[in-house]
């Protein structure tokens, strides 16, 4: 669907009318529109529906364009992107690796000068169209390769931001830096010729204590969740050496509330958690947490116990508010038992968490026949040398 295209007030009627349609449906039904380019005007339904939450400024607008066969897998969001332009700052930057613009877009809102750089011609013409029907006018566009824009580039900028692409040429996802493209690590060399600061977009799959190993130069790490899924990792470079033991890791997690949480590994590794049975509070962190690695350091940081050295759940007598994770009031801690769990949950509703438990999910809930419940929960965990059931409401 091009520009043009969309400006056409019949054609936009239509998309408005039939935006919950089933895109694959309308193709089918062709013949009943054939005043109109149907294909195209289902490609665009469906981006849109695909992007609904993702990018909701992209979708509030009628004259967006989106590629042909949109992927937004590796895109951020815009609530990443929002983040993103929080770690770093300056007059200029340079996006060398622009893709659908999301980045870019945010970035452009903070410096004054901002760079796209993508290899593809056809995603090039649509980002840079949108850039203009969004109101980013301080954005320029560069339809080549980042290795290219980095060889003949003569000035020097702020910042450099790349998000290499991670997939192979069987579209199998990849974490491994040498195995994106760009390589990261090629491109190492060159890159503070040109930028003062590097700020990096990687896979939550790849390791970080490796990539600190690899990159050498990473000053900070931010590592980013939004509604309780790792989407990516943020490694800050800049022309020094700092020790990967000393670099601190930044924690986010974007949900109904902003959850940050900073430490170092050399931190982690100085900190000793406490050990008991469970109290009256029961605290899970985090997704980002999780990623880190903090499980020694939360639970000094908020004077807690440890369940199990392999459970990472906590406990506490009085309740920890701030703690970056869910919180759960414990109610009974029992085994499991059909019978004696449906007489502390007698509507038979919960949902069931696994935290080093030898049993799934799945086979726990098919043994006692619960329904989902979006408030009770059963924990089942370890505690000491005991496999145990915890019944539990969340509070936050």
């Amino acid at each position: 669907m091009t520009f043009e295209q969309l400006k056409d007030k019949v054609i936009q009627a239509f998309i408005q009318q039939h935006l919950e349609d089933d895109p694959t449906q309308l193709v089918l039904k062709a013949k009943q529109y054939d005043h109109l380019p149907i294909k195209a005007i289902a490609q665009h339904i469906q981006a849109k529906q695909k992007i609904k939450d993702k990018l909701p400024t992209w979708y509030a607008h009628p004259l967006v364009v989106y590629p042909a066969k949109i992927s937004l897998e590796q895109s951020s969001s815009e609530a990443t992107a929002k983040l993103k332009t929080s770690f770093v700052e300056g007059r200029a930057l340079i996006d060398l690796t622009g893709g659908l613009g999301v980045d870019t877009f945010y970035f452009a809102k903070h410096f004054e000068k901002v760079i796209y750089v993508e290899p593809q011609k056809a995603l090039c013409e649509v980002a840079q169209q949108n850039f203009k029907t969004l109101g980013a006018h301080n954005i320029s566009c560069i339809c080549d390769k980042a290795s290219n824009v980095l060889s003949d580039y003569t000035g020097k900028v702020d910042v450099l931001y790349l998000d290499p692409a991670r997939r192979d040429q069987q579209q199998r996802s990849i974490a491994q830096l040498e195995a994106c493209e760009p390589n990261v690590l090629a491109l190492l060399p060159q890159l503070f010729t040109v930028g003062a600061s590097v700020l990096l977009k990687t896979s939550p799959m790849l390791d970080i204590q490796q990539a600190l190993k690899q990159l050498k130069y990473v000053h900070q790490v931010v590592v980013v969740a939004y509604r309780n899924e790792c989407k990516e990792v943020l490694y800050l470079l800049k022309p020094t050496v700092v020790p990967i033991t000393q670099v601190p890791i930044t924690t986010v997690h974007l949900g109904t509330i902003k959850e940050t949480f900073t430490a170092t590994f050399e931190q982690e590794a100085q900190a000793s958690a406490k050990y008991g049975e469970p109290q009256r509070y029961l605290y899970e962190p985090n997704v980002a947490i999780m990623k880190a690695g903090f499980f020694q350091k939360i639970a000094v940081a908020f004077d807690l116990h440890k369940l199990h050295p392999d459970s990472h759940l906590y406990t506490s007598e009085h309740l920890k508010e701030k703690f970056p994770g869910r919180v759960f009031s414990i109610e009974a801690i029992t085994k499991l038992d059909k019978s004696i769990l449906a007489r502390y949950v007698p509507e038979r509703k919960a949902s069931i968490i696994i935290r080093n438990f030898p049993q799934s999910a799945a086979t726990i809930r098919k043994k006692i026949n619960f329904k989902e419940s979006a408030r009770k929960y059963l924990i089942a965990t370890t505690t000491g040398n005991k496999r145990i059931i915890i019944v539990a409401t969340r509070l936050f």
